[in-house]
C-alpha cells in the first residue's frame, strides 16, 4: 500500500510540473533587425528600432529593402525615453507583439 501511494504522489507531482506556462509563440514576438541609440530631443535617449513587417501587419514609415531571396518590408519606430530600459518598455506598450 505504501508503494502505491508513493507512486501516485510522484506521478501527480510529475504531471503538475510538466507544463508550458512560459512558452512563447513565434507570432507573439517581434524580432529586431537593428537598433539605433541617439541623444534625445525631449529626453536623454532616442531609440530607433527596425523590424520586419509581417504580411498581415500594416506598417508605417517603412521602406522596401532587398533581402536574401526577395523583397522584405521593414518598419522603423522611434521613441524618446529617459533611460534605455524605459524606452524598451515604451516600445513594448506601443507594439502589439513583444520585442525579442
Amino acid at each position: 500500500m505504501r508503494r502505491i501511494s508513493l507512486f501516485l504522489i510522484i506521478s501527480i507531482t510529475m504531471m503538475t510540473l510538466t507544463s508550458c506556462y512560459d512558452s512563447n509563440e513565434i507570432d507573439d514576438l517581434l524580432h529586431i533587425v537593428a537598433i539605433g541609440i541617439d541623444k534625445g530631443v525631449t529626453d536623454k535617449w532616442r531609440l530607433t528600432i527596425l523590424f520586419p513587417t509581417l504580411k498581415g501587419d500594416s506598417g508605417s514609415g517603412g521602406g522596401m529593402q532587398k533581402g536574401g531571396g526577395g523583397q522584405e518590408e521593414y518598419t522603423s519606430l522611434t521613441v524618446d525615453a529617459p533611460s534605455f530600459f524605459t524606452g524598451i518598455d515604451m516600445l513594448n506598450s506601443i507594439l502589439s507583439r513583444r520585442l525579442n
